[in-house]
């Protein structure tokens, strides 16, 4: 898998229903360092987050320099690729994506897996502040702002 094309299409079953872990991110986490490169394809440059299923990393087209070529690349977690569902689940998530072309969501580049056989996405990175860190940095926003981010997301 590679292209948008390639990627595949949504699973025509319903969704079933998200296994809760009482795991901790450390118990989760998938060890990935930065240099190391992913499918031959991306060099992890850093962590950017982590969430429940996957950890994200600032990547970079492997042997690029270009700052252009820099992703948002979400790795699914190791305990969660040997569910049978949690991969099903990650691929409806990239062909969902790739589905949904629109200005005001982020762009699917690729779909694959690493030589461990953990699936992975790659996006294009929106860099910038969080609505998060916005919200801590300056308190809450005032009625003209939350009209302004609601438009933003009904578009």
């Amino acid at each position: 898998m590679g292209t948008p094309s390639e990627l595949p299409r949504a699973p025509t079953q319903p969704a079933r229903p998200r296994r809760r872990s009482s795991s901790t991110l450390a118990d989760v986490s998938t060890p990935t360092s930065p240099g190391d490169v992913i499918a031959g394809k991306y060099t992890i440059v850093e962590t950017i987050g982590a969430g429940a299923s996957g950890t994200v990393y600032r990547a970079r087209r492997a042997g690029s320099r270009d700052s252009r070529d820099v992703v948002a690349l979400k790795i699914m977690h190791a305990d969660h690729a040997k569910s049978a569902s949690e991969p099903e689940n990650f691929a409806r998530e990239a062909a969902t994506l790739q589905s949904l072309q629109h200005p005001h969501i982020v762009r699917l580049l690729d779909y694959g897996h690493t030589e461990q056989g953990l699936p992975f996405l790659a996006f294009a990175l929106l860099e910038g502040r969080t609505l998060d860190r916005r919200l801590r940095d300056e308190g809450s926003l005032d009625w003209g702002e939350v009209g302004w981010l609601a438009l933003q997301v009904l578009k």
